[in-house]
């Protein structure tokens, strides 16, 4: 009550429906626990997290950045993952935020920035799974350095290693190149710079080096430099490949089967091409 033309008069209520306490004409002076509000001191309404509500208000639009209002306060919107202040309430979904913020706990919050400069694509926590071609970098899902073949690399390198098929460059996991026979390349490998006995450098990448064909036209065995890199049963032609040999007698009984020969393929020196079969001369009495 309060005295108003010589009577005692209940003072008017607040916004909130509440009976004022008192009169606060100059916007102060209010007691403990209570806010002025429209030159009334209201009890302060108390928020859901039991903090005191900033000011008394009726709609969310009287609230500043961060607030909402709740049981007919301005309460603080609850802290994002990041720790920073949401912007506004979100529906459950996700949808409806601003651009750059994303839904977390039913409340739009800032996407973290990039270390270089752009917004993540979505949030995320320490160990949390990303997109292919991101990772978790400073709360937020980040795109990860492209390989230098412009692919787009699985992940970062551990401790130099990568899953078979990839190679560390620039930290990160890249795919190792293609090789004509369709295989993943032994290694990386330069233009001048020599690959491992049996590869070649095929573009970026070290390739087993092609096979020559036999003079039957199948594929060798293997490469060879003489007759003993042979298995049993294999000569080596001319042009080092592992061919079988004939497993007709075309010899002639004192002679030897070397390996094949064409019509364009020549014999070892003291050998003759008969009948696709390199044999050796006839034996000297």
């Amino acid at each position: 009550m309060e005295c108003s033309s010589g009577g005692c008069c209940p003072i008017p209520f607040c916004p909130t429906g509440i009976q004022a306490i008192g009169r606060c004409p100059s916007g102060i002076g209010c007691p403990i626990a209570t806010i002025c509000a429209n030159g009334l001191c209201c009890p302060s309404p108390r928020c859901s997290s039991g903090v005191i509500a900033q000011r008394i208000c009726v709609s969310n639009a009287e609230c500043g950045n961060g607030f909402e209002c709740a049981n007919g306060g301005c309460c603080p919107l609850p802290l994002c993952p990041n720790n920073q202040i949401g912007s506004q309430r979100c529906p459950s979904g996700g949808c409806c935020c601003p651009t750059g913020q994303q839904c977390v706990n039913d409340v739009c919050c800032p996407l973290p920035a990039c270390s270089n400069g752009i917004l993540s694509a979505t949030m995320c926590m320490s160990g949390n799974v990303c997109p292919q071609g991101m990772e978790c970098n400073n709360g937020g899902c980040c795109p990860l350095p492209m390989c230098p073949s412009g692919a787009q690399p699985s992940g970062r390198c551990q401790r130099d290693s990568c899953p078979a098929g990839q190679v560390c460059e620039n930290g990160v996991c890249c795919p190792l190149p293609i090789c004509s026979n369709g295989q993943f390349a032994n290694k990386l490998c330069d233009y001048g710079n020599s690959c491992p006995m049996g590869y070649i450098c095929e573009g970026r990448g070290c390739c087993l080096e092609p096979v020559p064909l036999c003079p039957n036209g199948a594929r060798a065995n293997q490469q060879c430099n003489r007759g003993v890199d042979c298995p049993p049963g294999f000569g080596c032609t001319a042009t080092g490949a592992c061919c079988l040999l004939s497993l007709e007698p075309v010899c002639p009984s004192n002679q030897n089967a070397i390996c094949q020969c064409s019509s364009t393929n020549n014999c070892p020196p003291q050998t003759s091409c008969n009948m696709g079969t390199c044999c050796t001369s006839v034996l000297s009495k």
